[in-house]
């Protein structure tokens, strides 16, 4: 699964080139409503995020994002 966050498009079209090559779901961060989600990840799946840094750090949206993200694991 790839979360993304793009202010002008570029991390999205990188987020969603990735998604196509991996055949991995994408999801944008803006459009998240994290504090109603939980997400459940198959055994052995990977998380990544895209995002532009901005002044050498990650976007508040993002690390607010990360800080409420709940993640599960799918049962065996």
């Amino acid at each position: 699964m790839i979360f993304y966050f793009s202010g002008t498009g570029n991390s999205r079209w990188v987020a969603e080139s990735l998604g196509k090559r991996l055949e991995d779901a994408v999801e944008d961060i803006a459009d998240v409503k994290i504090e109603k989600e939980e997400y459940t990840l198959p055994e052995g799946e990977i998380l990544g995020f895209v995002f532009p840094v901005y002044a050498w750090a990650p976007p508040t949206i993002v690390m607010d994002f990360i800080s409420l993200l709940r993640l599960s694991s799918a049962p065996k």
